[in-house]
């Protein structure tokens, strides 16, 4: 089992399809969306991380089974060695089928995607689940799994919140639920509460959202052999580097089809949407350069220096001063 990990808007669906790419892998987007479980919640303490343990390994092993559009059937679709030849050309035809029905009925919970499994192949099989809603829950699942191998996803603080507030604008995403902050240790440490984050600016706000949310992963995953931490900019500057060694440490095979995806996907010149897995990588992680005003960039870096991710941006302050240059 490989899990990816990362907040919203910090590349995880790009690193995940990276890991999709590969012929061996069976890959579920987003499943703990369409499934959650009653009494796992997304934020959680150690001492209820204790409580949950006997459920979170089950949980997380039956989100395999989750076959919904939007689970099972992201795009692109890529050539698996499991399915192989008709049942190949019908699963692709199934995908596209169901998005064209969803288009027409709106989203369904009975419109799922088969995977078609060769009975030979089954044991050569690594599932991959992506998830931007169980950072606050590492605590749980890494213990809950030990034998997984888990990719945590960070992306510069100007570059995550910049979109973020990009998809509060463009009506894509919903406005955050910055107030759930003042419930996490991170965030009482500090002596945040309600009343000082409500007060706060929107960067203000999601820097805090970004450095509260990421540390918290860091800090539940220390020291863990079984844990990747990758920044998503090492990522779009050296795709092929960085996916070599995010495979090796998933014990994963090179594939010419990761290799010919990070090709397309690294270097696209035409125009993008917001979600969106194929782009210029390197124009991605430098754009909030172009898009944030030195007083936003100002207040985000502030922020996220007072933060354990910020010491992986180490930087910051020299970013600052060239992205006003």
């Amino acid at each position: 089992m490989i899990l990816v990990f990362g907040a919203p808007r910090s590349g995880t669906s790009w690193l995940a399809k990276i890991f999709d790419s590969h012929p061996d892998v069976l890959y579920r987007h987003e499943p703990d969306s369409e499934r959650k479980h009653p009494e796992i919640p997304f934020l959680c303490s150690d001492e209820r991380a204790d409580q949950l343990l006997p459920l979170a390994g089950p949980y997380l092993r039956s989100l395999v089974d989750v076959r919904t559009l939007k689970a099972a059937g992201s795009l692109p679709a890529f050539p698996k060695a499991y399915c192989t030849g008709p049942c190949a050309l019908v699963r692709r035809a199934w995908i596209y089928g169901a998005r064209a029905a969803e288009k027409v009925v709106g989203k369904r919970s009975w419109i799922t995607i088969p995977d078609f499994f060769a009975a030979s192949r089954r044991a050569d099989v690594r599932f991959v689940m992506k998830s931007v809603d169980s950072m606050g829950r590492l605590n749980l699942f890494a213990r809950a799994v030990p034998d997984a191998k888990i990719v945590v996803v960070l992306r510069h603080p100007c570059g995550q919140v910049d979109s973020v507030m990009r998809g509060l604008k463009s009506g894509y995403l919903a406005q955050a639920a910055i107030l759930a902050m003042a419930r996490m240790e991170q965030a009482k440490r500090r002596g945040l509460d309600e009343a000082s984050l409500r007060d706060m600016p929107l960067e203000q706000q999601l820097a805090w959202n970004w450095g509260l949310l990421n540390e918290k992963a860091l800090e539940d995953t220390e020291g863990r052999a079984n844990v990747l931490v990758v920044r998503y900019e090492d990522l779009c500057v050296d795709p092929v580097g960085v996916a070599r060694r995010m495979f090796d440490f998933a014990g994963l095979c090179w594939s010419e089809s990761t290799a010919r995806f990070l090709d397309v996907s690294s270097t696209y010149r035409g125009s993008e949407r917001y979600f969106q897995v194929v782009r210029n990588s390197r124009r991605a992680a430098e754009k909030w350069r172009e898009q944030l005003e030195p007083g936003q960039i100002d207040q985000i870096l502030e922020v996220a220096g007072q933060t354990l991710p910020g010491r992986l941006y180490e930087s910051v302050a020299e970013v600052a001063r060239a992205a006003r240059d």
